[in-house]
């Protein structure tokens, strides 16, 4: 989940020393850092975090994603909220693939002194059909992690409207409809860069053809910067997500914490937990994502506003929302038992060699007998008289 920080951006846009083009065919732009471009101005803090760091949790992002969609997929364990998780485990995945290719291998090959071919000439060839893909992804994770909000907030607050408002049929709208929207605001951006065939020498003794990333005419126009680039997304991707988010968790913790008080006169602690933990868990994932976007909201607003950018806040952001796509299997595993139950289940079937050993019984192992649940609270008083006005 999550949005980047604008990767072509102002403040990226810097040209690489000790490099002469000696056959440039048409004006254009340096985009990215050094390191994206040629591979020759990687420091040992951009390996540490977007080599290294970026790579290991990559691959337990793209593992741990792959496990949940498994699990979500089961016919079982289907609901409006499990489907609207299995969008943003897909719109997760892309962001990840996209830091892989953008970001790891760059970096990578850029500061252990090989793989020419990938940053010379494959990178700037994938980069204007990547750039449009990852934001789609990013978008994605935005707006499914608000879906899912909404639809726990419908659930846990309006509880008699849940059955006929959070149906797997709904869920299937809401997720066509966040697609959809993802592809439309960010079309502009298939027509944002492209790549340029130039000749280059370093230093005057080595002359060889490679690509670089430049910006289109529509990229470079300053209109275009300033309305669609910065506050398009200020609003769209920051404040408007972040402001739902924030409401509408509050509501739901504050009726959690009614519901808890009330079930505690009539139910065991058990029971309660098992009531609650499907929202605590959303909670949870929610919580992490404002935190890991919390420092990119903070760079575009200084872009915007001040013209300030720092690369090196640029390049944590950009990590602290990897991490956010990556980390949400281990949110669903800590906190969702049910998730927990059917995720041991389908990796014993799966994996009979390595079976996953667990305190529950046997017999509450099969995903058969994993139902989705919901929270069931009784409405308000003021609910009440609502519904029967309508």
């Amino acid at each position: 989940m999550g949005q980047f920080c604008d990767f072509f951006s102002d403040h990226q846009e810097n040209e690489i020393r000790n490099f002469t083009i000696t056959n440039r065919r048409e004006d254009f732009k340096w985009y990215g850092t050094g390191t994206q471009c040629m591979g020759d101005n990687t420091t040992l803090y951009d390996f540490l975090l977007l080599g290294l760091t970026t790579s290991i949790c990559s691959i337990f992002g793209v593992f741990g994603n792959t496990l949940s969609a498994l699990v979500l997929m089961r016919s079982q364990f289907r609901s409006s909220v499990n489907f609207l998780l299995l969008g943003l485990t897909l719109s997760d995945t892309i962001v990840i693939l996209y830091c892989v290719a953008a970001f790891t291998l760059p970096v990578t090959f850029g500061y252990l002194k090989f793989g020419e071919m990938y940053n010379h000439n494959l990178y700037p060839l994938i980069s204007p059909y990547l750039l449009p893909i990852a934001f789609i992804g990013q978008t994605g994770s935005v707006y499914f992690c608000v879906a899912v909000t909404v639809e726990r907030y419908v659930v846990v607050c309006w509880p008699l409207y849940a059955k006929s408002w959070c149906t797997t049929k709904r869920a299937r709208t809401y997720t066509v409809i966040v697609f959809l929207f993802s592809i439309l605001i960010n079309f502009p951006k298939w027509f944002e860069i492209r790549a340029i065939e130039v000749e280059v020498s370093k230093l005057g003794f080595e002359t060889r053809t490679c690509y670089i990333v430049s910006s289109t005419q529509l990229r470079s126009n300053s209109n275009y910067k300033y309305y669609y680039v910065n506050w398009t997304y200020l609003v769209f991707m920051y404040a408007m997500p972040f402001l739902i988010l924030v409401i509408l968790n509050y509501s739901i913790y504050q009726r959690i914490k009614i519901a808890d008080r009330r079930r505690s006169t009539l139910t065991t602690k058990s029971r309660e937990s098992r009531e609650t933990s499907i929202a605590k868990m959303l909670l949870s994932v929610v919580i992490v994502f404002l935190a890991c976007n919390f420092l990119a909201m903070f760079n575009n607003i200084l872009e915007t506003f001040w013209n300030f950018n720092c690369n090196t806040l640029v390049n944590l952001s950009n990590f602290f929302v990897l991490f956010n796509s990556c980390c949400n299997f281990a949110i669903y595993y800590i906190f969702g038992q049910k998730f927990r139950t059917c995720f041991i289940a389908t990796w014993n079937e799966l994996c009979p060699c390595f079976q996953l050993r667990t305190r529950l019984p046997v017999s509450s192992l099969s995903c058969r007998s994993v139902r989705t649940e919901t929270l069931e609270l009784v409405p308000t008083p003021s609910q009440r008289s609502n519904i029967n006005k309508t």
